[in-house]
């Protein structure tokens, strides 16, 4: 993908939005992207707040969002099954391989995940 140097995972944006300095330097590198269900994921975080929602749009307007189409869902359905992942994990595996972009995670059950690009 043009552009685009790799893709996040859930948990990358929630320490981004905790000040965790071992992933701070992250929202400052390369452009991002991250699969449509790591924004749902944020969203319905916590019964997330005013500010917290705020800054899930701010982070979100800073990257590209990779939509689910039809040839990653049916890699999801792959991974999860050759995998056992959970349909989240599989969704945004199957966004990262489909657009040969190396996943970032703290999330080591990406591991696994041969055809996975894992950082």
């Amino acid at each position: 993908m043009s552009g685009i140097d790799f893709v996040y995972d859930t948990n990358i944006f929630i320490y981004i939005m905790q000040g965790n300095p071992n992933v701070a330097h992250f929202s400052d590198v390369g452009h991002f992207s991250f699969s449509v269900i790591s924004q749902l994921k944020l969203l319905e975080k916590f019964k997330i707040g005013e500010k917290e929602k705020q800054t899930v749009y701010e982070l979100r307007s800073l990257g590209f969002c990779l939509e689910l189409d039809a040839e990653i869902q049916e890699k999801t359905i792959e991974l999860k099954q050759k995998y056992r992942l959970k349909l989240p994990d599989a969704i945004i595996a199957a966004s990262a391989i489909h657009h040969q972009l190396p996943l970032v995670s703290a999330d080591k059950g990406f591991w696994a995940v041969k055809e996975l690009d894992f950082i």
